[in-house]
């Protein structure tokens, strides 16, 4: 998405055209994800096109096919107001890469109970341009949690813990939605949830039966649990960590594994051209350091940024090689120094002995004078 979006920034593409392209993009995402209602791109205003506010390209699922939508990048939508928008503006100031949304109704889609995920979409210079979604059905999410049981007659329990709202609860479907109501099993799970192990709560009274509860928080921030009937625990023991482990893994890997997705893909062009930048810069066993032109066939939004950095390592080449030949000219100076000095030190040494020659001569000479003049 951030490729699209800095090739439009050179290219200007017509707004019909960049609208197709990020269609086509998220059409072939989605398809593998067969599990999301929906998702798109939204940016922020005036970002793509100076006179546009809105521009949020969406794709939904209706049945098999990928849908794209036109009606929300508008005034009447508002979607830079919508509580799931400014929740990942927090997230990135915050400098969390993704987080979920409390659970809404989709009034601008499908109409459904879901919940977003939100990845803030940040350039290299930390600035946001907008929000990359995917939105996920509450309807689907509780039938396959009806469909994981730890015993033959358990019941799932699952809160998102942030907004305080049952998301699934067969044993009481009315609560669905609902803020946790004030009954004897929710203090201990806010209280007492880990993600590291299930927590135990024992002998409820659930419409008249009793029911042990067994329950962990996930990362994502949710509070899964299992009201088992207290009758079944004795035969099923085993059976009890098996399934609900299976449960969580299977949710925490769809999450992770999305996640991975779209940050992978946002970032592998960046990572490209930051891993050639790396290899371009070398040490040798002397110490120095070199730096090679990068070769960089792809023609995109980075070219220009080679282009220059490749001027400059020219630069640096020849910076350094005039430092390494005035450093020759330098030594080759010292030299010539040391051997004047000791040319000079041998002319005073001669100088010197010839002096005292001399002055002995003249003493000499002076001692036979005086000698002569005595007698």
């Amino acid at each position: 998405m951030v490729s699209l979006y800095l090739e439009h920034n050179k290219s200007q593409f017509e707004k019909a055209e960049l609208k197709q392209k990020f269609s086509t993009i998220l059409e072939q995402h989605f398809s593998f994800f067969e599990l999301a209602l929906g998702g798109g791109v939204w940016f922020e205003p005036m970002r793509v096109f100076q006179d546009t506010q809105y521009f949020g390209p969406y794709v939904y699922r209706d049945n098999k096919r990928i849908l794209f939508k036109r009606e929300l990048s508008g005034e009447q939508y508002d979607y830079h107001s919508q509580d799931w928008y400014q929740l990942g503006i927090q997230a990135a100031e915050n400098a969390f890469p993704v987080v979920w949304t409390h659970p809404y109704v989709d009034e601008g889609g499908s109409l459904a109970s879901i919940m977003t995920v939100d990845a803030p979409i940040i350039l290299t210079n930390s600035d946001m341009i907008g929000m990359a979604t995917v939105d996920w059905s509450l309807a689907a999410l509780t039938a396959f949690l009806e469909t994981v049981k730890i015993t033959d007659n358990s019941s799932p329990r699952l809160i998102h813990k942030a907004s305080n709202r049952i998301i699934s609860f067969p044993l009481k479907s009315e609560l669905v939605m609902q803020t946790t109501p004030d009954e004897v099993w929710v203090k201990p799970m806010y209280r007492g949830s880990s993600n590291t192990k299930f927590n135990t709560f024992k002998s409820l009274e659930i419409n008249g039966k009793l029911y042990d509860l067994y329950f962990l928080e996930t990362k994502s921030g949710f509070i899964l649990g299992f009201f088992s009937p207290h009758k079944d625990i004795d035969k099923e023991v085993r059976a009890v960590s098996q399934v609900t482990l299976l449960g969580g893994a299977t949710i925490g890997i769809t999450f992770i594994v999305l996640i991975i997705f779209i940050m992978k893909h946002l970032f592998k062009p960046f990572d490209l051209v930051l891993s050639q930048i790396k290899g371009s810069i070398k040490h040798t066993d002397n110490e120095k350091v070199t730096v090679e032109n990068i070769v960089y066939d792809e023609q995109n939004e980075f070219t220009p940024i080679i282009t220059e950095l490749n001027f400059v390592y020219q630069q640096v080449n020849t910076h350094i090689a005039e430092i390494n030949q005035a450093n020759t000219e330098l030594t080759k100076t010292q030299s010539e120094l040391v051997k004047l000095n000791i040319d000079l030190e041998l002319k005073v040494k001669t100088r010197t002995d010839e002096l005292s020659y001399k002055t002995e001569e003249a003493l000499k000479a002076l001692s036979e004078l005086q000698t002569i003049q005595k007698n």
